[in-house]
């Protein structure tokens, strides 16, 4: 992988983090995995994984309108 590809994969962690820290309960955001390179038949793909926990009382419509469209599929 190259450094534009790493700094592209980041810019969007970044942006997901921002998402979804509009319905996670304070300070559950975590980035899990940080630019993993995973290895298929046919290609290798950089991932990030960005986890958050959510109260109760925040309906799943909620997270989803708040994460819709995901910055990883605009950019």
């Amino acid at each position: 992988h190259d450094d534009k590809e790493r700094s592209e994969n980041i810019m969007i962690v970044d942006l997901v983090r921002n998402d979804l820290s509009k319905t996670a309960t304070k300070g559950s955001v975590k980035v899990k995995e940080l630019c993993k390179i995973y290895t298929f038949n046919q290609v290798h793909q950089m991932i990030s994984t960005v986890v958050s926990k959510v109260e109760k009382d925040i309906h799943p419509v909620d997270v989803i309108q708040t994460t819709f469209p995901m910055g990883s599929m605009t950019g």
